[in-house]
């Protein structure tokens, strides 16, 4: 019976699997008079009861990920299919994607964005995208800082000097990093760099000469 039939094929795909973890080999199994060959990859089905069992959920990712690295369960998976495919390992690992995002479509997206999370951590912050015409003056590549800076050098070549003054935002700009310097956090380099153009860091302020009344320049 039909029944019989796959008791038996359960029976020989156990021995061929107890005989490959034996021997240390991995057997490719013909079926159908050789018309079609199946690779037996080895899935654990129950877990042993004991001190270190846990239903935690992080637990059993985490021997989920030690088994699939240790038994290279999921390289194997992916080189049977491409072999299948007649592809690469990518185009085995999008069809398989592809039937757990249409199979399990909740979970496909919770786990990609969590694991997304995960590997920007892992990977650290992504460089910012630098706009068109970007240079990078002191090294860094902080876009606010070095676009100041170029817009300083221009300033400095149109009116001979680099201390803007008023309540302009380069000038703002300027102030603000003489208060780095003051403050001991202004780098070796960007002073360098502000020293080239002619930033003054000590700004001496005068008062006008104003005619008229005394008291009232005083008071001025």
């Amino acid at each position: 019976t039909d029944r019989e039939g796959e008791t038996l094929r359960m029976k020989l795909l156990e021995e061929l699997w107890l005989y490959d973890k034996k021997h240390c080999r991995e057997t490719t199994l013909k079926i159908n008079g050789g018309c079609s060959s199946y690779r037996l990859l080895a899935v654990p089905l129950k877990r042993r009861k004991g001190k270190n069992h846990s239903d935690d959920r992080e637990v059993i990712r985490k021997t989920f990920r030690r088994q699939m690295t240790s038994s290279k369960f999921m390289t194997k998976l992916l080189s049977a299919w491409s072999s299948y495919v007649g592809g690469t390992d990518a185009d085995a690992a999008g069809l398989i994607l592809e039937h757990f995002a249409r199979a399990y479509p909740e979970e496909y997206v919770s786990n990609f964005a969590s694991t997304t999370r995960k590997v920007d951590r892992m990977n650290g912050p992504k460089e910012p995208e630098l706009p068109e015409g970007f240079v990078d003056y002191d090294g860094t590549r902080t876009v606010g800082w070095n676009a100041r800076y170029g817009a300083l050098k221009a300033y400095a070549e149109e009116h001979g000097h680099a201390n803007p003054r008023g309540k302009e935002d380069l000038a703002k700009w300027v102030s603000n990093q003489r208060h780095e310097f003051r403050a001991g956090k202004l780098s070796g380099r960007r002073r360098e760099l502000l020293d080239d153009v002619g930033v003054t860091w000590e700004v001496v302020r005068t008062l006008p000469d104003y005619q008229g009344r005394p008291e009232i320049n005083r008071a001025i």
